[in-house]
């Protein structure tokens, strides 16, 4: 009886201690859910605070994507209002050799083609290569130049004749037709002074010469179909404009070096002939032919009546004959500085007071177009830099 009551309290121990475990169990798993509860309630506002960061981050770039896009529309907006206002409805500077920049952007262009022409006509010189086709006769050269000048106007009225009667075609076809003569002439000769410099003997440098003539004139024919069928870039047409440039005003200080009144009155002729040619002649005329001149617009641009607006944003067109004629004055300040005086520090400084003449007059016709749409770019900028490059050249000369 005993043993059957001990086994009996001996169960209901182990019943109470299953039921007292199962308690204790059931009190530590609520515990355990309610501390997770909390851990989950935590992640949970923390995930919350993190969500609402993020979005605050999102509305931020929203709003900065506004603002870009804003501003973006705004650009494009005044970007498009400057055209219309300068449109060339003719699209005829697709047929000129221009280079095209940003207003904020034109100084880099000049100082590209006066550094570079005055590097290479140097080394040219150095080599020993150069013309004496205006000899050093002050007075012969003063013909030539005004010979020089001459033939240029008679062309360009030629050109504005064949516009009028033919059409925007012949300016496409004459343009075409010059520049591929140029382009081909000019590589061929820079590259022939390599040839000669470094043939061994003269039957190399026959068959290496007539290699790279055909190889220039190949590359002429490729350079003109891309650049007037609208092929190129526009920074593509800009680097081609702008070599070609360079290698011409390099071209003539490399002929005429040795005379500078030729250079000068050449100079100094072309910038009186810019004036009439803009003003009351050929290039006045092609532009009326073609539709890209409107009188109207043009005294009302004058007497403020038109206003351009955000000016700086503007686009200007530099003539392949500007960047020529500047490289010419440029790198023959260099050249003939050290020719006559023989002191390399006085032809630098002639140089680069010439480049600074040059650019000072660019800045003075650039503010000038605020109230011209077309202007020539040439006469100040000449005439400053002459002046400058002789009186720096001389000074300097004195001193050192």
């Amino acid at each position: 009886m005993i043993t059957f009551f001990k086994n009996l309290f001996s169960s209901f121990y182990l019943i109470i201690e299953i039921l007292l475990s199962f308690f204790f169990y059931v009190i530590f798993m609520v515990s355990q859910q309610d501390k997770n509860d909390d851990n989950a309630n935590s992640e949970k506002s923390e995930a919350d605070v993190q969500e609402k960061d993020d979005s605050e981050k999102d509305k931020v770039i929203e709003r900065q994507k506004k603002v870009d896009e804003n501003y973006k529309r705004l650009k494009n907006n005044i970007d498009k209002e400057y055209e219309e206002i300068y449109e060339d409805e003719s699209g005829i500077s697709d047929y000129l050799p221009v280079y095209k920049v940003r207003l904020k952007l034109f100084v880099v262009p000049i100082l590209i083609a006066l550094v570079s022409s005055g590097i290479l006509a140097w080394i040219v010189f150095s080599l020993g290569f150069s013309g004496d086709a205006g000899g050093d006769d002050p007075s012969l050269g003063l013909w030539y130049g005004i010979i020089f000048t001459v033939v240029a106007a008679i062309s360009s009225i030629f050109i504005a004749y064949i516009v009028k009667k033919k059409g925007e075609e012949a300016l496409k076809y004459l343009m075409g037709f010059a520049f591929f003569l140029l382009t081909c002439m000019l590589s061929y000769f820079f590259g022939d002074i390599l040839l000669i410099i470094y043939s061994p003997n003269q039957l190399v440098y026959n068959i290496l010469s007539f290699i790279y003539f055909v190889f220039c004139l190949i590359l002429s024919i490729y350079l003109i179909r891309s650049f007037f069928g609208g092929k190129m870039s526009k920074k593509k047409r800009n680097f081609y404009v702008l070599f070609i440039g360079i290698l011409i005003g390099s071209f003539m200080n490399i002929v005429f070096y040795e005379n500078s009144f030729l250079i000068a009155s050449m100079l100094i002729g072309i910038s009186i002939w810019d004036i009439i040619s803009v003003k009351k002649g050929p290039i006045k005329s092609i532009m009326e032919a073609t539709g890209g001149y409107d009188p109207e617009f043009e005294r009302k641009l004058k007497s403020g009546e038109i206003e351009i607006k955000d000016f700086e944003f503007s686009e200007l067109e530099i003539g392949i004959g500007d960047i020529a004629f500047y490289s010419l004055l440029a790198s023959h300040s260099l050249v003939a500085g050290y020719f006559i005086t023989e002191n390399l520090t006085v032809a630098i400084i002639s140089m680069t007071f010439a480049c600074i003449g040059i650019i000072v007059g660019s800045l003075l016709t650039i503010s000038a177009l605020k109230r011209n749409k077309i202007l020539p770019g040439l006469p100040l900028s000449i005439f400053i830099g002459i002046g400058l490059a002789l009186l720096s050249g001389y000074v300097s000369y004195l001193i050192i």
